[in-house]
Formats: C-alpha cells, sequence, structure tokens
C-alpha cells in the first residue's frame, strides 16, 4: 500500500522489511489499480519471499517505474520471478539493482542480461551466478556501464 497510495505523492525513498508471508506484504492487486505517479526513486525491501506474482506486478506498477535504486536482497526470487520483473519496459532510470541472496541461476542472470535496465552497479552475491551467468553479464553490450 505504502508504494502505489497515490496520498504519498512526495515520497521518493523507502525502506520495508517484511516476513512470514509468500510475498513479503506484497498484494499484486494493490500494485495493479492506479496508483500516484513514477517519484519514488529508491526501494529496499527485504522480504521472506517475493512471488513470482509478485515480481509480475512490480513490472506492471507506474509508481516504480522511476525508481534509480531497487534492493530486493534476501527475498527468495528464482528466476521465474526475475524474468517476470525483467519483462518490463518501465524501469527506464534504474541504475543500481541488488538481488543478493537469492536463488537466482544462470538462466535467471540471462534474463536480467537481456533486460535493458540502464544499469550501472549490480550486486548478485550469494546467488549460484556460475560462468554461464557471468558470460551472460559480460557479453551484454547494455551492460558495459556497470561499475
Amino acid at each position: 500500500r505504502l508504494i502505489a497510495s497515490p496520498k504519498l505523492k512526495s515520497l521518493t525513498a523507502l525502506r520495508c522489511w517484511a516476513s512470514g508471508s509468500d510475498s513479503g506484504g506484497i498484494d499484486p492487486k494493490i500494485l495493479a489499480k492506479p496508483s500516484r505517479g513514477p517519484m519514488l526513486r529508491a526501494l529496499e525491501l527485504e522480504c521472506g519471499a517475493l512471488s513470482t506474482a509478485a515480481l509480475t506486478a512490480f513490472a506492471k506498477c507506474p509508481a516504480l517505474h522511476g525508481l534509480w535504486f531497487l534492493s530486493l536482497r534476501a527475498s527468495v526470487i528464482h528466476d521465474a520471478g526475475i524474468r517476470a520483473l525483467t519483462r518490463s519496459k518501465g524501469f527506464r532510470e534504474l541504475t543500481v539493482l541488488d538481488l543478493a541472496n537469492n536463488m537466482l541461476t544462470p538462466k535467471g542472470v540471462e534474463a536480467l542480461a537481456n533486460w535493458h535496465a540502464p544499469l550501472q552497479a549490480l550486486n548478485l552475491i550469494e546467488n549460484k551466478v556460475g560462468a554461464a551467468g557471468a558470460k551472460a553479464i559480460i557479453t551484454a553490450e547494455h551492460l558495459h556501464g556497470l561499475k
């Protein structure tokens, strides 16, 4: 509700921690409703688990499309969830993505490598990236701006 609330039009940074629910308190139905514009610039959301449905809703939520920084650390994100998130064309300003301590494999990293978000920083520590995932990142031409 905090992410999408039209009553919080000036909210630019939000840090939340949730545990004990399947989607970390993210209700895809709420994110799908019309919401405030994309003024949120930084979101740090550490959850027990973010479902693929929740990440699909994230991808479609206009309130998130202005993000510069997104941390979904320790949110039990699998490859299917990352594929759902990276289908979005709305994250045109996202420069920092923290996916540390999730469940990503080389297939999920390939989805990230094919996503055209203008990433400058990417944290994949504590994922099973492997050599194939590393190669996908290295060969992705639009990720040459990584610092």
